[in-house]
C-alpha cells in the first residue's frame, strides 16, 4: 500500500472515531429525554394531564418531556436519569462500526446511480444493522422500563446479564421482542426515501444545471428523511410497547398492557385506541380521544 493511502487511512479512522465519539456525547446528554419518551412510547403516563383552550375549545394535554424528567429525577435522583445508558451506548457502537465497515468495503451509492443499486444497497445495510443492533437496544429499552414497577429483573450496567437473563426466561427469540416492528418500519423508512429522493433529483437534474441540483439535494434530502421519519414514526412505538410486553414487567402486562398475540396484534390495537404517536411530540401533548369502545373491548379479549 502505497504512503498515501496509509495517510488517507489513518485520517479516515480519526474522523470515525471523532464522529463516533460525538454521537456518544450527544447520546449521553440527550438521554433523559430519550428515556422519557421511551417511557411515554409505552404508554405511561405518571403525570395528570391539564385543560388547556384551543380557539375557545378546550382539551387535554399531558404534561410536557422536561417535567416529565424533573418527575423521573425526583424519584430517582441524577444516575436514575441514566438508566439503560449503558446498553443504547452499546447498540450505537455496534451501528456505528457495521455503517462504518460497509461504508469502507461497500461505498454509498452516489445519488446519481440506479434507483436499484440504491435501494439494495441500504436495505442491506439497514436489515443487518437493525438485526445486530436490537437486541441491546430492547435491553435499554426494558432497563427504562423498568421505572414503572421498581423492578430490578435486568441490570442497568451489565448488558451480559441481561443477556443471560433474557435467553433464560424467554430463550433466543426474546432477544428479539418488538424487532419485526422495528425491521419493516427501518426497511419502509429507507426504501421510501431513497425512491423520493432519487425522483426529485431526476426532475430537477432535468431542469437545472448539475451544479445547482447537486446542491439543493442536500436540502431535498434532509427534508425528505425528516417527512419520512414522522410517517413511519408508529412502527417506533409498536417495537417499543412489544420489546416489554410479556417480559416480566409490570408497563407489559395487565393491568397497563394486554399481552399482544403478535406484531399485528399490537399495531392493531394502539391505532383503535389512538396511540400510534405517542411520543412524537414532546412539548404539546394532546391527550388522545377513543371513540370506537367496542372495538377496543374486543381487542382487549382478543
Amino acid at each position: 500500500m502505497e504512503p498515501e493511502d496509509h495517510e488517507e487511512e489513518n485520517n479516515f479512522t480519526v474522523a470515525e472515531q471523532k464522529t463516533l465519539e460525538m454521537k456518544l456525547l450527544v447520546s449521553v446528554v440527550l438521554h433523559p429525554l430519550d428515556y422519557a419518551k421511551n417511557l411515554i412510547m409505552m404508554g405511561y403516563e405518571p403525570l395528570p394531564p391539564y385543560q388547556s383552550y384551543w380557539f375557545g375549545k378546550p382539551y387535554y394535554l399531558y404534561p410536557n418531556v422536561l417535567k416529565y424528567v424533573r418527575h423521573i429525577y425526583s424519584v430517582d435522583g441524577v444516575l436514575g436519569c441514566f438508566r439503560g445508558i449503558v446498553c443504547k451506548s452499546s447498540a450505537l457502537v455496534v451501528q456505528n462500526t457495521l455503517i462504518t465497515y460497509f461504508d469502507k468495503k461497500y461505498p454509498a451509492p452516489q445519488i446519481g446511480d440506479s434507483l436499484q443499486s440504491k435501494l439494495k444497497r441500504n436495505i442491506v445495510v439497514k436489515c443487518i444493522c437493525t438485526l445486530a443492533s436490537h437486541p441491546l437496544q430492547m435491553m435499554a429499552v426494558r432497563c427504562m422500563a423498568q421505572f414503572v414497577g421498581r423492578e430490578r429483573l435486568y441490570s442497568e450496567w451489565n448488558p451480559l446479564a441481561n443477556l443471560l437473563t433474557i435467553l433464560k426466561l424467554e430463550g433466543l427469540a426474546g432477544l428479539f421482542k418488538g424487532f419485526w416492528a422495528k425491521l419493516l418500519g427501518e426497511v419502509a423508512l429507507v426504501t421510501a426515501s431513497v425512491v423520493i429522493v432519487h425522483s426529485i433529483h431526476r426532475m430537477i437534474k432535468s431542469n437545472s444545471d448539475s451544479d445547482n441540483s447537486e446542491k439543493s439535494m442536500v436540502f431535498v434530502s434532509t427534508v425528505v428523511n425528516f417527512a419520512c421519519v414522522s410517517y413511519f414514526y408508529p412502527y417506533n412505538v409498536v417495537s417499543t410497547t412489544m420489546s416489554v410486553n410479556g417480559a416480566g414487567l409490570s408497563i407489559g402486562q395487565p393491568p397497563m398492557s394486554p399481552i399482544f398475540a403478535n406484531t399485528h396484534h399490537c399495531y392493531t390495537y394502539l391505532s383503535y385506541m389512538n396511540q400510534l404517536k405517542r411520543g412524537s411530540n414532546l412539548f404539546y401533548r394532546w391527550v388522545p380521544t377513543v371513540s370506537r369502545s367496542d372495538d377496543i373491548l374486543k381487542l382487549r379479549s382478543a
